[in-house]
């Protein structure tokens, strides 16, 4: 076993640079290299897309009126946002000044989102970062 390892690393060391791999057969599956780095690039590209796609929103006073609170008791605040587009679920991120909310209590309706607060006070302020839902148009993915 060691000696076809050798082998096969002497012979790419020496003919590396001449020997052009065109293509992969795995388990009966064939795939052309070309189109795998095609791939790769493309879904390279859709991940960069994707990431510039994250959108934040601040809640301070100057805004704080899109900022509802639907729970207080015992010292338990629930505060809902309206954002400005509709996010993929989960992928929602609450901050209340810098402390992050608890994840598993974000309710998600449309673009509504509940979760749990400190206060319903504007004095520190809210930050949501999420990424938003593509929008589909009848002829397709926007």
């Amino acid at each position: 076993m060691l000696a076809v390892a050798a082998a096969g690393i002497f012979v790419w060391a020496h003919f590396g640079t001449r020997l052009q791999i065109r293509s992969i057969e795995i388990a009966g599956v064939k795939a052309e290299i070309g189109d795998l780095q095609q791939k790769v690039t493309t879904l390279s590209e859709q991940m960069e897309l994707f990431f510039k796609s994250k959108k934040i929103e601040e809640f301070n006073r100057s805004n704080w009126d899109r900022v509802r609170a639907v729970e207080k008791s015992d010292g338990k605040v629930v505060l809902e946002v309206t954002l400005q587009q509709e996010p993929i679920p989960n992928s929602i991120e609450v901050f209340e000044g810098v402390l992050p909310m608890p994840e598993q209590d974000y309710r998600v309706k449309g673009r509504t989102v509940r979760f749990p607060a400190n206060t319903d006070k504007p004095d520190i302020g809210l930050t949501v970062k999420y990424y938003p839902r593509v929008a589909k148009t009848h002829t397709g993915v926007q």
